[in-house]
């Protein structure tokens, strides 16, 4: 009788030991899914980290974005090591990713890119502002690097060394993906690759068609650019100088001397304006300028490939100040339109008057 008591007394031991064991073991499996498998991000979160950063630089941004289970990331930190070996760059942190994943993605560096979009960049000053706006690189250095011909003379278009005055050539508007912490060096040249990458062989059998190089169009497409912003008129408008170029006539291009004056937000151009000396003032100079006045988007650059058929020589501003113009084949036909516009300009005027007190 004591014997069987014994041995039910002995399995109860048992059963109470491997319950205990299962409940550790159950505990411990929930304890590594708590800390490894689920997220250590409470949101998502975008970290940056600069080339100078470090652990206490990424500590402090996680606890003040509240996006993250702090406990857990600096446990993990310790476990795989991270506290020692930050990299520095641009990181997407999903609350969908286990919070193993994100602490070696960070401990690899494993950079997620960013969005870079540019369209019309009016001056090297403006790209390099905008350029660098939303990456680490700094305004100043990009803009060193794009007035350096020392640095550009290792690159070429159409077999000529690119300068400060045509290296805008060498940006074709679009969306691209680069990393956040690029260095000016590295954007400059993903950039004219892209540019090459543009230059198909389609693309410069049309711009040979009308006996123009990359540049040359990248050139008259800035100006088209400058001139309009209704789409549907930049192939006629490229068209008229196309006419003028072939014919020998100067360009007389508004937005030439508008950049030779250093401000293109001049509304009317004066005489003045006219007689200032510069390669870029289409009115003292015929042919084209030497470099772009901006990045022409792609809808101006197909408008000079596009090539299109027309005798007109001239335009001016419509005198309903829709923004479209008016387009003419000799120069009596243009200086009507031109009055007409002027008549109108001054009647705005007149009726913008502020009515005097009787």
């Amino acid at each position: 009788m004591a014997k069987k008591r014994s041995k039910k007394k002995n399995r109860k031991v048992l059963w109470a030991f491997i319950c205990i064991a299962l409940a550790l073991i159950v505990s411990s499996a929930s304890l590594v899914i708590t800390v490894f498998v689920s997220p250590v991000m409470k949101d998502d979160y975008y970290l940056y980290i600069g080339r100078d950063g470090d652990y206490k630089d990424v500590i402090d941004s996680l606890e003040n974005s509240g996006a993250v289970k702090m406990w857990k990331f600096k446990l993990l930190s310790r476990v795989f090591k991270y506290d020692k070996h930050v990299k520095n760059g641009h990181f997407f942190l999903s609350n969908n990713q286990s919070g193993t994943y994100t602490i070696r993605k960070l401990r690899a560096g494993d950079q997620d890119e960013k969005k870079l979009t540019f369209n019309r960049l009016l001056s090297i000053e403006d790209a390099a502002g905008k350029l660098s706006r939303n990456l680490e690189i700094d305004s100043t250095e990009f803009f060193r690097i794009l007035s350096d011909n020392n640095f550009l003379d290792n690159y070429s278009l159409d077999g000529v060394p690119v300068t400060r005055d045509n290296v805008l050539a060498c940006f074709i508007p679009n969306t691209y993906y680069v990393f956040w912490d690029i260095k000016p060096e590295e954007l400059f040249h993903r950039l004219y690759f892209e540019q090459n990458k543009f230059w198909t062989p389609q693309r410069l059998e049309q711009a040979a068609e009308i006996k123009m190089n990359r540049t040359q169009v990248m050139i008259l497409a800035s100006i088209v650019e400058m001139e309009t912003d209704y789409n549907s008129e930049k192939a006629k408008i490229a068209s008229v100088y196309l006419n003028r170029l072939r014919r020998g006539m100067p360009l007389q291009a508004d937005p030439t001397v508008k950049f030779t004056a250093g401000d293109v937000s001049i509304k009317r151009i004066l005489f003045s304006h006219l007689k200032i000396e510069s390669p870029y003032n289409t009115y003292l100079h015929k042919g084209l300028p030497p470099g772009p006045i901006c990045t022409p988007t792609l809808s101006s650059i197909n408008a000079i490939l596009k090539n299109e058929k027309h005798p007109y020589y001239y335009f001016c501003a419509n005198p309903d100040f829709s923004g479209t113009h008016l387009f003419a084949i000799t120069g009596e036909e243009h200086a009507k339109n031109a009055t007409e516009y002027h008549k109108a300009l001054e009647a705005r005027k007149e009726q913008r008057k502020p009515n005097k007190a009787e």
